[in-house]
């Protein structure tokens, strides 16, 4: 495998995302950072965020060739599970908010905010036609930003085209 994105760091651990070759096999690895030990291995998981307090949030279960997942998972700092919440959906996307919140973003491109403890609080559907979120938004004290995509949205699973192929879809210029 290699590694699939830069490590997080924790109090005195990494977290180290690793992708098969192929995109379709996932882990994530903790590892001592003073003697490189594993000290966990999370299957299926995405790369993580490391909270405040040294929790970890990650996507875990890849479903559609890494494109979402079956769950997001919350852990405290020695590795224990806070909750995990499953999405029937899936989970294309996550961001932590700033008092324990998480919001997911659901593989039907919804935005849902779950409560400290796992539990949805609320959802948000786009209302202009044939949008969706597109992605993790960035949330601050006051607000919560994301992006909306218009029409298709890209990155819908196993039919991708493969980002380092030279069969790159031509992108039509307007005049």
């Amino acid at each position: 495998g290699v590694a699939a994105a830069p490590p997080a760091v924790g109090q005195g651990v990494l977290h180290v995302p690793f992708t098969s070759v192929d995109r379709v096999g996932r882990e994530l690895l903790t590892l001592d950072a003073a003697t490189g030990s594993t000290i966990a291995t999370r299957p299926g998981a995405s790369p993580p965020v490391v909270l405040a307090d040294n929790g970890l949030v990650y996507m875990s279960d890849t479903e559609d060739c890494g494109a979402s997942y079956e769950a997001v998972v919350v852990e405290d700092a020695v590795g224990a599970v806070r909750f995990r919440h499953d999405e029937p959906s899936g989970v294309r996307d996550f961001a932590p908010g700033p008092n324990g919140e998480l919001y997911v973003v659901t593989g039907d491109r919804q935005l849902r905010r779950l409560s400290a403890d796992g539990n949805a609080e609320w959802t948000f559907t786009p209302d202009c036609v044939d949008c969706t979120v597109a992605g993790a938004p960035t949330v601050t004290g006051d607000a919560i930003y994301f992006p909306v995509w218009e029409g298709e949205p890209p990155n819908t699973g196993c039919d991708d085209v493969d980002p380092s192929s030279s069969e790159q879809p031509i992108m039509e210029g307007s005049d």
